[in-house]
């Protein structure tokens, strides 16, 4: 458990079915998580539309099993797992960078 949180997430896994159709069904992992979310790194990339803003996102949160690909929402701007550790030891937490996910 993290010693402070400055915000609650909510965790959902989605799955690609196997049949013909390839549809996609989301399900909830954990909802209120206990969350904090730092800006460590952020770059503007110039394009020939314009600029894009990229931002990744430190998450450091209460113990969820998190995969590449998962689904944070936070505050309803929706983050993609990029990759994630769970750390053990005295204060166990699940620790994670994401990216802004593009819809």
């Amino acid at each position: 458990m993290i010693p402070y949180a400055t915000c609650a997430i909510d965790a959902i896994r989605i799955t690609e079915s196997e049949d013909a159709y390839g549809t996609a069904t989301e399900s909830v992992l954990a909802s209120g998580v206990r969350a904090v979310l730092s800006e460590p790194a952020g770059t503007l990339v110039s394009t020939m539309s314009g600029n894009v803003s990229t931002t990744r996102r430190k998450l450091t949160c209460d113990p969820i099993d998190l995969r590449a690909g998962d689904i944070v929402v936070s505050n309803n701007t929706e983050y993609v797992v990029q990759s994630s550790d769970e750390v053990l030891g005295p204060l166990p937490h699940t620790s994670a960078w994401l990216a802004i996910r593009e819809r």
